[in-house]
């Protein structure tokens, strides 16, 4: 196999730059899955392309949803909610929010459907969902008992109602089920059991459904309700950037003293939950909507932080800040340590 050597220089002055980054897994997620079950068709642009993505193209490509690509964008045309095929086998690889949310999206469909993943995929807990779809009245099981891959749903739509789930359950559990529940032929009442630990990322669904036309409500997140009867609307869509890529570069600014700029970030209510929050000083409204995320050495806050890729993030944007620090610079730290299994 050739090697590729790639020549890094150490910065020599303060960074001053404006960097593009790609799209957001989690957004992307999101936006496929509802684009896919939206009236009329969707272009999704600035699409990450990922395994996650890959995964789930192929998968709504399998059950009868034209998905094109389009350079970094992919036009979906969307059923309207229908699932075009009765029977469908799908593989999921190891991308977990790409099969959690299938499975509650191929609950929606007439037919039978069997979803697999890798061997670790198969270690991967799915029994809480699948007790939540059968609650609203799916038949959905792992075929080999384990409560997690391989599954099969045996669908006639989904009618809805009411289910409950543990607070401290991966958030992609309830994103999954809040997703399908405006197709739910009586929507859909999630009581939360404890305290729900990933809101930013049920945030960040409901922002997503709501830019489609489709709303969902919740009481200090202790109960969360969609309700039936509502449509997906297709739309061309702007995927924001992936705010965890950001910290790399954010931490550049903070130990040079120099500026950062990153277009699209944080321009949407509950996108904030990769890595920084959006402070008064970093977020200018002007007349033509936000400004992009801007990050200055002096200043830097940190919202939820948590592990995998986002924790190395914050790592680089702890010792960021503690250098510039040493440096003589002011600098604030505001947020709180959580770990949310979820994207």
């Amino acid at each position: 196999m050739a090697t590729t050597r790639l020549a890094v220089e150490p910065l020599t002055a303060p960074v001053d730059a404006e960097v593009r980054l790609p799209g957001s897994k989690s957004i992307t997620n999101r936006a496929l899955l509802i684009a896919a079950l939206a009236e009329g068709r969707s272009l999704l642009r600035g699409a990450l392309a990922s395994e996650d993505s890959e995964v789930m193209v192929d998968s709504l490509r399998r059950l009868g949803i034209a998905v094109v690509a389009e350079g970094e964008d992919l036009v979906v045309e969307g059923r309207g909610g229908e699932i075009p095929t009765r029977e469908a086998e799908l593989f999921v690889g190891l991308a977990g929010t790409a099969g959690r949310f299938l499975t509650a999206m191929v609950a929606l469909g007439r037919g039978r459907y069997r979803l697999d993943g890798t061997a670790r995929m198969r270690q991967r807990p799915m029994q809480p969902l699948l007790d939540a779809l059968g609650a609203l009245g799916a038949q959905a099981r792992s075929l080999v008992g384990t409560g997690s891959f391989p599954i099969e749903v045996i669908a006639n739509g989904l009618a809805g109602g009411a289910a409950r789930m543990r607070g401290d359950l991966s958030s992609q559990f309830f994103s999954a089920l809040l997703l399908v529940g405006p197709l739910a032929r009586t929507g859909i009442e999630l009581t939360v059991e404890g305290e729900l630990v990933s809101r930013p990322f049920v945030d960040l669904t409901g922002g997503v459904m709501a830019e489609f036309g489709a709303t969902m409500t919740h009481d200090r997140y202790r109960t969360m309700r969609v309700a039936g009867g509502q449509r997906y609307r297709g739309r061309e869509y702007e995927i924001e950037p992936d705010a965890s890529a950001a910290g790399y570069f954010f931490a550049a600014a903070a130990l040079t003293g120099g500026r950062v700029t990153v277009p699209g970030l944080g321009r949407r209510p509950g996108d904030e939950h990769d890595v920084v929050e959006a402070p008064r000083f970093l977020l200018d409204e002007g007349d033509e909507g936000p400004a992009p995320r801007e990050v200055r050495a002096r200043r830097l806050a940190i919202a939820r932080l948590v592990d995998g890729p986002r924790g190395i993030a914050a790592a680089a944007l702890a010792g960021a800040l503690r250098a510039a620090r040493r440096r003589g610079g002011r600098n604030r730290w505001r947020g709180r340590l959580a770990r949310p299994s979820s994207a």
